[in-house]
């Protein structure tokens, strides 16, 4: 409002004192000294945000996006002061500790992989704070939309085994005999006679009573009185 004020109102009413000229008029038409000019490029050095930085052998990082140029190569590991417009993020100028100039540093990598940047348009770094910050919005959305996927499947994949176990089991059974009913392809070959032997003396040892040398104490203890007796005569013999 000011400046309208100011410019229009103001500055295009004829005053009597300026001749009847306005003074927006008297301004313009006023040549101003060489000494008092000044360039519209150093007005715009002054405008810009600075901040001290280190030169590291990638470039230099400005809020998670990285500049460089090939004479930053000179300066590495030493710091520096950096002057950048906030309305555009393609470049930084880069200076020494001293406030000498060294470069015009270019964007070399923005933020993430996905944040294309132009060199022939100007993006400010509030948008691509803006484009980042929805990024990886969208990748914990994602992250959480899998997570959520994963339990809820091995909530559902637990609770099919749970009701299908024994199925599963008995089926299993079935498909095991299923599989292996088919005869022995391989026959068992004749007993010689001494195996047939050793069999017969097998079981004739296993139906005769033990001599009472051989009885342990708790067999001992498991026979009547009567058995006891003719045990011990046994044994006496």
């Amino acid at each position: 409002m000011i400046n309208f004020y100011v410019r229009k109102c103001y500055g295009e009413t004829p005053h009597g004192s300026l001749q009847h000229r306005t003074p927006y008029e008297v301004f313009s038409a006023a040549r101003i000294a060489e000494s008092r000019q000044i360039e519209i490029s150093r007005l715009n050095f002054l405008m810009m945000a600075m901040e001290r930085k280190n030169i590291r052998a990638e470039g230099i990082r400005l809020d998670k996006k990285v500049y460089w140029h090939r004479e930053l190569v000179n300066h590495v590991g030493q710091p520096c002061i950096i002057r950048f417009d906030y309305s555009d993020a393609r470049w930084i100028v880069v200076y020494d500790k001293n406030d000498v100039f060294i470069c015009q540093a270019a964007l070399r990598k923005a933020q993430h992989p996905f944040i294309e940047v132009s060199m022939d348009k100007a993006v400010s770094h509030k948008e691509l704070n803006k484009e980042y910050k929805e990024i990886m919005g969208l990748r914990r959305e994602k992250e959480r939309s899998a997570k959520k996927w994963v339990v809820n499947s091995q909530k559902a994949v637990d609770a099919l085994l749970k009701n299908s176990t024994s199925k599963q089991e008995k089926l299993e059974d079935q498909g095991a005999r299923a599989l292996f009913n088919s005869p022995p392809m391989l026959e068992a070959p004749p007993r010689d006679s001494d195996e047939i032997i050793e069999e017969i003396t097998k079981k004739t040892m296993m139906i005769m009573p033990k001599h009472p040398d051989m009885l342990s104490p708790e067999e001992r203890e498991q026979l009547d009185p009567k058995e006891k007796s003719e045990t011990g005569r046994a044994g006496e013999g």
